[in-house]
């Protein structure tokens, strides 16, 4: 069968085109498909940490108009807060918030200039030679088509129709989680500040307010999938619950409203022995279930893994090579990138879930001892961390 390309990317948000630019830059005839056209909608958090920016900068992506954020005010079950500044030890480099329509659209775009391809495409199902993925089968304007190519990468989300059709072990509930999403217009923001807060309801999850600028924010919450499974409220009660709070309404400003609530479910990267590593397949992103456990955050996770994922797939196209044997590189690679921090976020996911009684005096602690401040220092060596402020 005549190849249509050497890579078929399905997927065009941060994982997908982060391989895509990989590919292009390295010669590869790359494909990149989507069943939307950008740009498009997609439930996030929002949030840009420093080491997505520092890769979407080595993608060749300008930052410009990105909300930069610096602290993070954490609320424990019993009002203690403590209220930490953030700032990236590269200038330019502070977390941001930036809506996915935005931010989705500038990878694509920087995909597109750097060589690849896209067609809008739903895709419904794999083409296989014997046991080895060579193509896609999908939908463009209400018409069957097939696309062949050397090695496809799955990085088309949670609900991955390439995982699907690899049969990719499926997740149980204590390594998923559910989340809602919406967005407040007119809301009194702490500018610059992003602020956690850790309900009873929801640990090991908690809720989120992001601020985006002119008093508009991205708030949210997420719950183990498990946990939500067992409880009698449901999150837009809890949402609204906390909306509800005295200290939240006096925020609200003449013409408050939520928009745009969406829901919906995260795979953790805390699950053993997923596969995401097949003949002529790879998974990446969501897709490859890379979300971090503690945080719920998989952006950057997307970025890593789709951009090891393009730099595999590129080698095994100059070496003639699709199968699972070469391929399974990927998996060391992202494996010896990720596998200790995303172990370390389980560990605290799950202590915090066993014992959340814990949380009141570690806040309460933080809040005069600098040990913990330290701890985070070397946590995360790029960022530095600091009290700044406590409150009662």
């Amino acid at each position: 069968m005549k190849k249509d390309c050497d890579v078929i990317i399905v997927g065009a948000g941060p994982a997908g085109s982060a391989a895509a630019v990989i590919l292009a830059q390295m010669g590869i005839d790359v494909l990149l498909l989507d069943k939307s056209r950008f740009p498009r909608e997609k439930v996030c958090g929002d949030g840009i940490v420093t080491a997505s920016l520092e890769i979407i900068k080595q993608l060749g992506i300008d930052q410009n108009g990105f909300y930069p954020i610096h602290g993070v005010k954490i609320n424990s079950p019993k009002n203690n807060s403590v209220h930490l500044q953030v700032r990236s030890k590269e200038p330019g480099q502070d977390t941001c918030i930036v809506p996915r329509t935005v931010f989705d659209t500038l990878l694509m775009q920087r995909a597109l200039a750097c060589g690849s391809r896209f067609e809008c495409v739903t895709v419904q199902n794999l083409l296989f030679d014997d046991e080895r993925v060579c193509g896609v089968q999908g939908v463009n304007n209400g018409t069957t088509v097939q696309l062949s190519s050397r090695i496809v990468i799955g990085a088309d989300g949670v609900h991955s129709v390439v995982a699907r059709r690899l049969h990719r072990e499926r997740q149980k509930d204590r390594h998923r989680l559910i989340a809602l999403r919406a967005y407040l217009e007119n809301f009194e923001m702490t500018p610059h500040t992003v602020e956690v807060y850790l309900l009873n309801e929801l640990i090991p999850g908690y809720l989120w307010v992001f601020p985006m600028g002119e008093n508009r924010v991205n708030i949210g919450l997420g719950m183990r999938l498990d946990h939500y499974k067992n409880s009698t409220v449901n999150l837009e009660s809890i949402l609204n619950s906390f909306l509800s709070r005295p200290e939240i309404k006096k925020r609200f400003t003449a013409g408050t409203m939520i928009k745009n609530i969406g829901k919906w479910p995260l795979h953790l990267a805390s699950q053993k022995n997923i596969r995401r590593s097949y003949n002529g397949a790879l998974l990446a992103g969501d897709a490859g279930a890379w979300i971090d456990p503690l945080t719920g955050g998989g952006i950057c996770n997307a970025l890593i893994t789709g951009r090891i994922a393009g730099q595999v797939a590129g080698n095994a196209i100059r070496n003639n090579r699709a199968d699972m044997d070469f391929l399974r590189t990927y998996e060391e690679k992202t494996d010896q990138k990720l596998n200790t921090e995303l172990r370390c976020s389980y560990w605290v996911q799950n202590g915090l879930s066993c014992f959340p009684g814990i949380i009141d005096p570690l806040v309460r602690w933080a809040q005069k001892s600098s040990l913990l401040i330290t701890i985070a220092n070397r946590l995360y060596p790029d960022l530095q961390i600091r009290n700044i402020n406590a409150f009662m």
